[in-house]
């Protein structure tokens, strides 16, 4: 069962959202956006790719964002239903000893 988790996490959309080369990347994308206007690029150009850019970033992480929390609610649902049964089994023990 660990096996695929750790398998999972590898694999995961989200596995290197927050880690340094996530932002590293990031970082160097908004700031060669800045040198592309000494290189012709017109001003009002490069703040639209920077603004797409970031839009699009935004919309990508939002996603991630709710896949991370449906995932966590499905796993919380698992543990109420284990929760669940065990009080069920506690009661019965209870029940029995009186």
């Amino acid at each position: 069962m660990s096996d695929e988790r750790n398998i999972g996490k590898f694999f995961s959309p989200t596995g290197g959202v927050g880690r340094i080369g996530f932002i590293v990347d990031r970082a160097y994308a908004r700031v060669s956006c800045n040198f592309w206007a000494s290189f012709g690029v017109g001003f009002s150009d490069v703040l639209l790719i920077l603004t797409t850019l970031l839009s699009l970033e935004a919309i990508y992480l939002a996603i991630l964002v709710q896949m991370t929390l449906n995932r966590h609610t499905r796993s919380l649902q698992d543990v109420r239903s284990d929760v669940e049964e065990l009080q069920t089994d506690v009661e019965e023990l209870i029940d029995e000893s009186e």
